[in-house]
């Protein structure tokens, strides 16, 4: 049987950590999934990964066609080490919900401080054995309420993150990309075009020498004026041979990348 205090410990994180069922879940909001890419079925179980570095590990998963589907964020209240036993079975459950193969999820410690818990002492009952006149016994049980106390416990607040992947089996071009800040429009003195922020290995992006950093101004006779014209022009174009117009370094680079259906 656990010890008092770590069925106390136990409990209090139940309630704060969970207090609505499961906030991973309140907070989830899904993402838009590119229209450029397939997704695999769902492999049925959900892995939950803890992350020291969010950004690093989700690189990682993504340069192995992990894609999100999906974030929750939020902060809550817990005690000791017993919060991440809670909050990955949160995570697990959320995963399985939205069919995510992985689930990445970190808590950040906010800081802590002293707060007052009840804690109730087990019901007790006295037992009271009388003899008749006839010598014959009889027993009564009186019950006896149990107290409740109130303990000092260390209550420490955490920000919590999970990142939901499931993995693709294709790209259409395998690239990630972003409108250019302001601060760039004067230094390209062109169309503003779409920044290249990720190329994923072993995709047609890769394999056609497509880098971070290449600023895509022109896709056939399109002029790409934004992310979402590029997203737009790849996905129709599905299948075909395309000729990337990108400036890098300053010049004008052609790159011949062949999309997959």
């Amino acid at each position: 049987m656990k010890p008092p205090s770590l069925r106390l410990a136990l409990l209090a994180s139940v309630l704060l950590l969970a207090g609505c069922q499961n906030s991973f879940r309140d907070s989830y909001k899904a993402v838009l999934v590119s229209p450029n890419l397939t997704l695999g079925q769902y492999s049925g179980e959900t892995r939950a990964q803890y992350s020291g570095d969010l950004s690093a590990d989700f690189t990682a998963l993504t340069d192995r066609w992990y894609v999100p589907l999906g974030v929750s964020s939020f902060q809550a209240r817990t005690t000791e080490e017993l919060a991440q036993w809670v909050a990955e079975g949160q995570v697990k459950k959320q995963g399985n919900a939205v069919g995510a193969d992985i689930v990445l999820w970190s808590d950040k410690f906010l800081g802590s401080a002293k707060e007052m818990l009840p804690r109730t002492e087990a019901q007790t009952s006295i037992f009271d054995t009388t003899e008749d006149r006839y010598g014959l016994r009889s027993t009564t049980m009186t019950p006896v309420m149990g107290s409740v106390e109130m303990v000092p416990v260390t209550v420490k607040r955490y920000d919590y993150t999970a990142i939901y992947l499931r993995k693709a089996i294709g790209y259409v071009c395998g690239l990630g990309y972003s409108n250019l800040p302001d601060s760039m429009f004067p230094s390209i003195r062109r169309n503003p075009g779409a920044r290249i922020t990720h190329v994923i290995p072993d995709t047609p992006a890769s394999k056609a020498g497509m880098r971070v950093g290449d600023i895509v101004v022109r896709v056939n006779d399109h002029v790409i004026d934004s992310s979402a014209t590029l997203s737009s022009v790849i996905n129709g174009t599905r299948g075909q041979t395309d000729t990337f117009i990108v400036i890098r370094n300053g010049a004008q680079t052609a790159l011949t990348v062949a999309l997959n259906p």
